[in-house]
């Protein structure tokens, strides 16, 4: 299984302040993401369709209800689907 361990943040012109951390914690995941002045950490979910590997991380952004962000990890980027 590929190291999906890193620090990733939005980029490009009309990005958001929202960085995520994984590391592996044994054979799991976590996940930090940090927006808008608010951290919050729990498993990430690894979905491997097709030869493509999705990241499903189930997190709060803003104190809300917890949201599903889904992400493609490819060449080790993340790329938001959602």
């Amino acid at each position: 299984m590929p190291d999906y361990s890193g620090n990733f943040k939005m980029s490009g012109e009309d990005a958001c302040d929202i960085s995520i951390v994984i590391t592996k914690n044994n054979e799991n995941y976590l996940y930090k993401i940090s927006a808008y002045g608010s951290d919050y950490t729990q498993n990430i979910i690894i979905d491997t369709t097709e030869g493509q590997t999705y990241l499903v991380i189930n997190s709060k952004i803003e104190d809300t209800t917890p949201k599903t962000v889904n992400a493609m990890f490819s060449k080790n980027s993340l790329f938001i689907l959602n």
